[in-house]
């Protein structure tokens, strides 16, 4: 998990917890203070605007660290302040690598299959 700021227009991470750090190799140290598109969604020229659209769940293919993807849903909620303002986008990852691998097999072996 981690949250971005959203008053901020490179959408800087304020917060990442110990799942994240794992996940993606990063230390908390290292992402404060960074634009997540950059940093996790450097390739994806659309990713900028999932902003726009939250709340949000969809798939995407994040950067790791070490510089090897890893495909993950990303859940965007919005934290609002008590007079309404958005404050902070709150960002859900969950690894769905396994998946994507397990589909690609199934794909070959369809093919397989079909293949006179």
């Amino acid at each position: 998990m981690a949250l971005s700021d959203a008053t901020a227009k490179a959408r800087s991470l304020t917060y990442v917890n110990p799942a994240f750090e794992a996940f993606f190799g990063y230390r908390a140290d290292e992402v404060v203070g960074r634009p997540l598109i950059t940093l996790l969604f450097p390739e994806d020229e659309g990713a900028a605007s999932m902003f726009n659209e939250a709340p949000l769940r969809m798939q995407m293919r994040a950067r790791r660290k070490d510089g090897s993807s890893a495909e993950v849903e990303l859940s965007i909620g919005m934290v609002h302040s008590i007079e309404g303002h958005l404050t902070h986008w709150v960002l859900a990852f969950a690894d769905r690598s396994e998946i994507a691998r397990m589909r690609e097999e199934l794909r070959v072996l369809r093919s397989i299959e079909a293949a006179p």
